[in-house]
């Protein structure tokens, strides 16, 4: 099992037309049905109102390979150059 979890500082005044872009594009649904996806799901932080967070679960390393070529991972990819500050990513493996 592969979990990936994702931090997005959004920029100020940005939030609410990010979570708009990705849910008008289906990305959370389009991964879901991704081989090998077993969870998508974003998370809004507490304390900051621009920082929200993705929690990715996956079968493996080898089933994330072509979720990388998928067309709404690059839309998300234009989200995130048009939405967001910073990017950080910690990729966890859990022995079964």
């Amino acid at each position: 099992m592969l979990y990936v979890f994702v931090r997005y500082a959004v920029k100020p005044g940005m939030r609410d037309e990010y979570i708009a872009a990705i849910k008008g594009a289906d990305i959370s649904k389009r991964t879901m049905e991704e081989p090998g996806n077993y969870g998508y799901e974003f998370f809004s932080a507490i304390e900051d109102e621009n920082t929200l967070f993705l929690l990715e679960c996956w079968e493996n390393e080898e089933a994330l390979v072509p979720h990388r070529d998928m067309e709404h991972y690059k839309q998300m990819q234009d989200f995130k150059a048009k939405f967001v500050l910073d990017t950080a990513i910690k990729i966890v493996k859990v022995a079964e």
